[in-house]
């Protein structure tokens, strides 16, 4: 389907917010962003140091031992699976894609940051139907009411104007599940029926990735 001027393409990088949601990911792409490839045994005992704030020689042989079952079951899979990984010949090296998502300004930004609440962030921007209301109410000063926020998601959702049949469906949504959640990441403030953007002081990195998809590249 072809898309016009302010629609939502049908491509969301849902995969990649989802694979950065846990912070040991983050870890793992910002490490291989300075060095990379790197053997699953190297690249754990750089994480369990980072995640310690201590030297790799200053980090136990069974935390080390963790981590790595960690990443070699569950991470770095998970980070395959987005692309945004992927493993070498030998089985045992992994290294970053050539994704160019990878080299976007800010991206980097994005996988450091250090904010206790980032994990809820990267959460609630890991759905697309969460991702185009802020991207909807980032552009409304003073907020908009939840109906009238339904009506412009679903339409956007679409790809057209025409959004009535879908609107009540959106906004059953948003009410009881999406805005909740955006309200508890501190992303979006909730006054009776309005909805306003509150926004994150590391979430503009996010405006680099444009929080809805361009395709996968």
């Amino acid at each position: 389907m072809s898309t016009t001027l302010g629609q939502v393409r049908k491509q969301p990088r849902t995969e990649t917010f989802e694979s950065l949601t846990a912070s040991r990911r983050r870890h793992v792409l910002s490490i291989l962003d300075d060095a990379s490839p790197l053997p699953v045994p190297r690249l754990a005992s750089l994480v369990a140091a980072f995640e310690r704030g201590k030297p790799p020689t200053a980090v136990p042989d069974d935390a080390v031992g963790s981590v790595r079952a960690d990443l070699a079951h569950v991470h770095v899979p998970a980070l395959v699976d987005a692309d945004l990984v992927e493993r070498g010949p030998n089985g045992v090296d992994v290294t970053a894609t050539g994704r160019r998502v990878l080299g976007e300004p800010g991206f980097r930004t994005v996988v450091e940051t250090a904010a206790r609440d980032w994990d809820d962030v990267i959460d609630c921007l890991a759905d697309e139907r969460r991702r185009i209301a802020l991207d909807v109410l980032r552009g409304r000063d003073g907020g908009m009411g939840r109906r009238d926020l339904a009506q412009v998601v679903a339409a956007r959702e679409a790809g057209t104007d025409e959004s009535a049949s879908a609107a009540e469906t959106v906004l059953t949504s948003l009410y009881h599940v999406h805005l909740p959640k955006l309200a508890e990441a501190n992303l979006v403030e909730l006054d009776d029926e309005t909805v306003s953007y509150e926004g994150h002081p590391d979430l503009p990195v996010a405006d680099t990735l444009r929080l809805l998809d361009t395709g996968r590249q």
